[in-house]
């Protein structure tokens, strides 16, 4: 059985410390739960330049650092060293990049990966108060890894986007997000909705390898300034409106219609979602009490909208685009001479939006997933009582994703 090394040598393999670091000291406070480590370079030991790679660059300068570690057992654990700055014939002076920390940051690389492991999981203010850090510290580790995933990314075969906004707290303020439909991972998020944030997503793609040329769709609700934006940015790009977008509205039109049918009959009161849930969702109990009010004649306004909406979701359960594109031609004759106002509306809708919803049928392109993480941020949002600025909002959005790869050591072995 190989013998445990001295506790110095152990922290040593333990924390990654090699040539020419070493442990100098250890310092064990009982009283305040403390270790605190001393790292030192040894005497006349030289580097690389960070700039340029130079090798044997000597040392100009020192200047004394702590960072915060993992905690060992119930104790908190700093780590101190003298950081040489050196000379460079090439670039002059600069700081040496440390093997246990980034430049700039007061936590060791390891507990920055715990950070980004728990954010993902629990509220950054639980967080804080489990680690005894300010939830501010740990909102820059975030923000930082964040940023520098999303800026790694190469979006050269960015093809296929959906675009949707979602409100990052109350007073209409909003984000909007992009994300790559094929991979499903998000490509691009940004405080604000509408036009603008279209040209801010055409300057990311183009740092990024993406070319707008190469965008060939776009899926997105029937938002005007997502059509014009798309329409100015992306000429090359085909618009696929949100299958379930347009079902939403149709679902609107029918219990408007419901609406102002139930004043004239109280056996509509109370029944709105056995009209708007899919038939398959409804208990068998529903399922009578909705067949008993369309059998009785009760109410034949809301009884025919219904049958519309019926009828448009079987459309958009067709798997041939010729075939769905007659069936939306009948439904629209049917939809718009109706004489109910919610549905006709709906109806001028669908037709002054035609090509975008016949896309369909051809990309079966959907912001399904854009709405799963909506609902998911959503969530994030609520467990987290809202973010203080829309930098952490952006970052808690990226979080809930669990798509980004942080290039941080691994906590746990593979």
């Amino acid at each position: 059985m190989q013998k445990l090394p001295e506790f110095r040598s152990f922290l040593e393999l333990v924390m990654g410390i090699q040539e020419p670091w070493h442990i100098t000291g250890l310092n064990v406070d009982t009283e305040n739960c403390q270790i605190d480590i001393d790292i030192d370079f040894m005497t006349g030991a030289a580097f690389t330049c960070p700039k340029c790679g130079q090798d044997e660059c000597s040392v100009h300068d020192t200047r004394d650092k702590r960072w915060r570690h993992l905690n060992l057992f119930q104790y908190k654990v700093y780590v101190h060293a003298r950081v040489p700055r050196i000379r460079c014939p090439q670039d002059g002076t600069h700081q040496v990049l440390l093997p246990w920390a980034r430049e700039g940051s007061g936590f060791t690389l390891l507990f920055e990966s715990l950070v980004m492991e728990l954010a993902q999981v629990m509220p950054v203010k639980a967080m804080a108060d489990m680690l005894g850090e300010h939830d501010t510290r740990l909102w820059r580790i975030i923000n930082h890894h964040i940023a520098e995933a999303v800026n790694s990314q190469d979006l050269s075969n960015l093809e296929s986007v959906g675009v949707d906004e979602t409100a990052r707290r109350k007073g209409h303020r909003y984000i909007t997000s992009f994300i790559d439909l094929k991979t499903c991972a998000p490509v691009f998020v940004t405080e604000g909705k509408g036009k603008g944030t279209l040209k801010e997503f055409l300057e990311f793609i183009k740092s990024h390898g993406g070319a707008p040329s190469k965008i060939k769709d776009f899926s997105c609700d029937m938002s005007p300034a997502f059509i014009a934006g798309i329409g100015e940015y992306f000429p090359c790009a085909r618009i696929t409106f949100d299958k379930f977008h347009v079902i939403k509205m149709m679902n609107e039109a029918l219990d408007n219609v419901r609406r102002k049918e139930q004043k004239e009959f109280e056996e509509l009161k109370g029944s709105r979602w056995l009209w708007l849930r899919k038939e398959k969702n409804l208990k068998q109990s529903q399922k009578e009490k909705l067949n008993k009010l369309i059998g009785s004649k009760a109410a034949p306004q809301t009884t025919k909208a219904y049958g519309i909406s019926q009828s448009l979701k079987r459309v958009y359960s067709s798997n041939e685009a010729e075939w769905a594109e007659l069936a939306l031609k009948g439904w629209y004759r049917w939809a718009s001479h109706s004489r109910l106002k919610p549905v006709v509306e709906f109806a001028r809708t669908v037709k002054e939006h035609w090509n975008g919803i016949i896309n369909y049928f051809h990309s079966r392109w959907t912001n399904s997933i854009l709405e799963a993480l909506n609902s998911l941020f959503k969530a994030f949002s609520a467990r987290a009582r809202g973010y203080r600025t829309v930098r952490n909002a952006i970052s808690a959005f990226y979080l809930a994703c669990g798509k980004l790869k942080f290039d941080l050591p691994r906590l746990t072995p593979e």
